[in-house]
């Protein structure tokens, strides 16, 4: 029996390995669930809300009025109330007329006052959120993109190296020289292609920059093998060393490529922001329920494939990415 010990298989895995596609349909799914049971679950409770308001309201209106008549018809400021109640005199009025606050509203205008729906507060803050989701989501979106071309140009790079070496290597001689450096080439794709593009793909950057450090060493042992073999060919190996040195700078370009450490929780705020924002709409916005679960669930599918192109685009070496084995021409 083998006592070899398996990994169990994560969430993340699963994500890496399925199609886009199935990713696709998972974000809007998920995102669609959750709406959908949540407006099942608060669409009543919202109703009953705008109805508390709705009933309320005069009441509240009420006061707000009463509160103002009183403000209206209180002695001013400087006055006393004994001499208030006297005749008004034009020294009394001329002090009051000096001291009244000009912004005071009378009886009349106060009955005008009316305290607008609650949902124009809610419609405000919905709108902040979704442009803070907007801005963050194209502001993201764009820095993934541009590491993405900056992958895929420094891989194509690299497999180009990559070809020119193994050109230049049936130049030499046949024997060890050559030898040394066709094995090099061939020990360095297979760390590349079998060892690297999994860490790559689960955007581990320090284990990234380990490996292709070996893979670099197994380069160099090769050439020193080469040079040491025969001091023919001394300009045909310089050459060939331009090409290693070709191919471990842009490894190292493509490595630098990955998402940072801060992507994770730049991912999670757009996240936040999201789920934030329909539940909002959820509770602040109600409606018919069919009416209201059309237009819920068309949101949230709308924002479940925005969250998918954003960590689509995270990561250029996911599978149907830009950036695949298929990019890494031997």
């Amino acid at each position: 029996m083998s006592s070899a010990t398996i990994r169990p298989m994560t969430f993340a895995d699963f994500l890496i390995d399925v199609p886009s596609l199935i990713r696709l349909a998972l974000c809007i799914a998920l995102y669609v669930a959750f709406s959908i049971l949540a407006t099942r679950i608060f669409h009543q409770r919202a109703i009953l809300i705008a109805q508390e308001y709705e009933r309320d309201a005069p009441k509240q209106e009420a006061a707000e009025t009463t509160q103002a008549a009183s403000t209206a018809r209180a002695p001013a400021a400087g006055v006393k109330a004994e001499d208030a109640a006297k005749a008004p005199t034009p020294d009394t009025v001329a002090i009051a007329a000096a001291s009244a606050p000009a912004a005071t509203p009378g009886v009349e205008e106060a009955s005008k006052i009316k305290i607008p729906a609650g949902y124009y507060l809610s419609g405000r803050g919905i709108q902040l959120l979704n442009v803070a989701f907007v801005f963050l989501l194209v502001f993201t979106i764009g820095q993934f993109w541009n590491n993405t071309r900056t992958a895929e140009q420094a891989t194509v790079k690299e497999a180009a190296a990559y070809a020119r070496a193994g050109i230049l290597a049936e130049g030499l001689n046949p024997g060890a020289q050559r030898q040394a450096i066709v094995v090099s080439l061939a020990a360095y794709r297979a760390t590349v292609l079998d060892k690297q593009w999994p860490v790559l793909q689960q955007a581990d950057m320090v284990k990234a920059y380990k490996l292709e450090g070996d893979a670099g060493r197994i380069l160099v042992a090769g050439m020193r093998d080469a040079q040491a073999a025969s001091e023919d060919n001394a300009n045909l190996l310089e050459e060939i060393g331009s090409s290693l040195d070709d191919i471990t700078s842009s490894g190292v370009d493509r490595i630098a490529a990955l998402p940072g450490s801060h992507a994770p929780r730049v991912l999670g705020i757009i996240f936040v922001l999201s789920i934030v924002n329909l539940g909002l709409v959820i509770a602040y916005q109600p409606a018919r329920r069919p009416l209201n679960l059309v237009v819920i669930g068309l949101m949230a599918a709308i924002t479940g494939l925005l969250m998918f192109i954003v960590v689509e685009v995270s990561n250029p070496f996911l599978p149907g990415g830009s950036v695949s084995l298929m990019s890494y021409v031997p």
